[in-house]
């Protein structure tokens, strides 16, 4: 694992920020905060800003062998965007700075990327199976929808896609006739299909949304709570503090000192 400051992405590849980072990465612009994760197919350019910390892992195709497919086919989002073969340059954004079981992982295979010894393949695999897996099992909360591709296999992929673009806007009534669905059906499906309501869903979105925006930008909570879809600041305050433990006034100013 190298910190690198630009690159294209291999068959795939994992970016880790090591302290608040500022990239381009396929044309968009991202602030990661320390320990935010970008999985990435092939092909897709990236460069960071001055100051910036990357890890890049790049993993060959002969990699995901039977036994890795196997040990991660019900680690649904992730697997499906681990195998396809579309061709497009596809990527998923996580936010991982709380987690430790990632950062422990990522710290293990680190160290093992070291070594050469007979066990050296094993490890290694076993390492990226307990990240895959640790990534499906946060990503509720984790995974960063307005920020990733969503892969054309899983079923949700445009609909969640859609919502992640029109955070700020979009309604359950919207989006049920826009793909076609009965709104009480869609509403079934969704919570079965996510594990979440289609409310909780579109709040998380807009809460990712209004933590980014407060790193990356010098927009008062006001501008940013109504920015992102909130009809009231107090309404806001209430349900950032319920996500991320602290006002976003407080949050802002935590998080940048720790970058």
């Amino acid at each position: 694992m190298n910190l690198i400051e630009d690159g294209v992405t291999d068959y795939f590849t994992i970016l880790r920020a090591e302290r608040r980072t500022s990239l381009t990465f396929a044309g968009r612009r991202f602030t990661m905060s320390r320990g935010d994760l970008i999985l990435s197919r092939e092909n897709i350019r990236w460069n960071c800003d001055a100051g910036s910390s990357l890890s890049v892992l790049s993993i060959r195709r002969e990699f995901f062998d039977g036994l890795f497919v196997s040990q991660t086919a019900d680690c649904r989002i992730i697997y499906d965007f681990i195998h396809d073969e579309s061709g497009n340059s596809e990527y998923l954004y996580f936010s991982c700075q709380n987690d430790q079981n990632v950062l422990i992982a990522f710290n293990a295979l680190e160290q093992e990327l070291k070594l050469s010894d007979s066990h050296h393949e094993k490890m290694t695999h076993l390492l990226m199976v307990a990240i895959v897996t640790e990534l499906d099992r946060a990503r509720e909360n984790s995974l960063i929808v307005p920020n990733s591709t969503m892969v054309s296999q899983n079923r949700f992929g445009k609909l969640m896609k859609y919502m992640g673009d029109h955070y700020n806007e979009c309604t359950l009534a919207e989006v049920a006739e826009k793909y076609g669905y009965n709104p009480d059906y869609l509403s079934f499906r969704f919570k079965m299909i996510t594990g979440v309501t289609f409310s909780k869903k579109m709040l998380e979105m807009k809460l990712e949304q209004a933590a980014n925006m407060l790193l990356s930008s010098d927009l008062t909570s006001d501008e940013i709570a109504q920015s992102c879809g909130f009809q009231s600041r107090s309404w806001f305050t209430r349900k950032f503090k319920e996500r991320y433990g602290e006002s976003p006034g407080k949050w802002r100013k935590n998080s940048k000192k720790l970058a």
